[in-house]
Parts: structure tokens; C-alpha cells; sequence
């Protein structure tokens, strides 16, 4: 098992994923329910893979995988052209901004660059409930090895004849706070 990071950035913005390697397809890591324990408990001895919670973090994937490719049409692929992203970005001084960027725009962030991006997650979280699945997952984002900013990551997808897609993305954004 070996821990990944892609991530996508634009300009001051980034999105960020990291999951399970298994193969070519990108797992998270699911603890079985336990239904003699709090909903919150963790049982490590009972991990394994849900299979719809690795759709979505396959979708979850080609999206950033597109963006650090430079590939905006990647990035396209994996989403629904109604949705859209919100980004709720925090100054050092805690000011805050809240910017709703279409798709077009979003995607026009994607360009060409010799910056090496890592991001971290902290425990991706995928909830599915028949056709409609959201990703939550805290994240550190190095750029070059130092840490750029940090934030969480909130994906609402919806399936359609089998295909999951991204409809909505909100991401907080902040450069003061996420460890060093």
C-alpha cells in the first residue's frame, strides 16, 4: 500500500486528493460499520473498500489528475457543467472572501508551470446514498516541498447511468494555522 497526492491549483487555489493505491484505481480507505460501537468509532481491524466510495474517489481523482496534468479537458470530464465551485478563502489578517468562479473560470486556473504540488489529506471522508455521494477531507498543500496553504475539500457528486460526476466543489482556503 502506498500513499498519493495529486492536486490542482489556480493561482491562490488549490483542490487536493489522496487516497489508497490498489492497482491503476485510487481507493479510499473505509472502516466497516460496527453497529455495537458509536457511529464515530474506528475500527482498524475491519478495514476494507467500498465499492461506491471508490467511484467517487476515482472521479474525484481524473479531476485532479487533469489539473496537474495541465489538462483542462480532463478536468471538464469529471464534472457537471450545471454545478459549480465556492471557495471560502481566510487572509492572515482573517479577513474573508467567498468567490464563486464557473467552471469556465475554474478551469481556465489550469495552465502550465514547473511547481512540484503535494498535497496531504487527513482522513477522506465519502458518504453514498444511492445516486448521490459527497468527499470531505481536511488538507495541507506543499508547493516545492513547503507548505503553500490548508483547508478542507467538499465534493457533491451525483451518479448517472453508472458514471459519477463532480456537481458542486466548496473548499476553504487559508495560509495561517496548517502546521509547519
Amino acid at each position: 500500500m502506498r500513499r498519493i497526492a495529486t492536486c490542482l491549483v489556480f493561482g491562490t487555489v488549490c483542490l487536493s486528493a489522496q487516497v489508497q493505491q490498489t492497482g491503476r484505481l485510487f481507493l479510499p480507505e473505509v472502516s466497516a460499520p460496527v453497529a455495537d460501537r458509536p457511529a464515530d468509532a474506528t475500527d482498524h481491524s475491519r478495514r476494507h473498500v467500498d465499492p461506491d466510495a471508490a467511484a467517487v474517489m476515482a472521479t474525484i481523482n481524473a479531476l485532479l489528475a487533469g489539473v496537474v496534468a495541465h489538462d483542462g479537458g480532463q478536468v471538464l470530464a469529471a464534472i457537471r457543467p450545471e454545478g459549480k465551485a465556492t471557495v471560502v478563502a481566510q487572509g492572515p489578517d482573517g479577513t474573508v472572501v467567498i468567490r464563486h468562479p464557473s467552471w469556465a473560470e475554474f478551469v481556465a486556473g489550469v495552465r502550465p508551470g514547473p511547481e512540484k504540488f503535494e498535497p496531504r489529506l487527513k482522513g477522506p471522508i465519502v458518504r453514498v446514498d444511492g445516486d448521490i455521494a459527497m468527499a470531505w477531507t481536511p488538507y495541507t498543500f506543499l508547493i516545492d516541498g513547503k507548505v503553500h496553504h490548508c483547508g478542507v475539500n467538499h465534493f457533491d457528486l451525483t451518479r448517472e447511468g453508472g458514471t459519477w460526476k463532480i456537481l458542486n466543489v466548496t473548499y476553504s482556503y487559508r495560509t495561517v494555522g496548517c502546521g509547519r
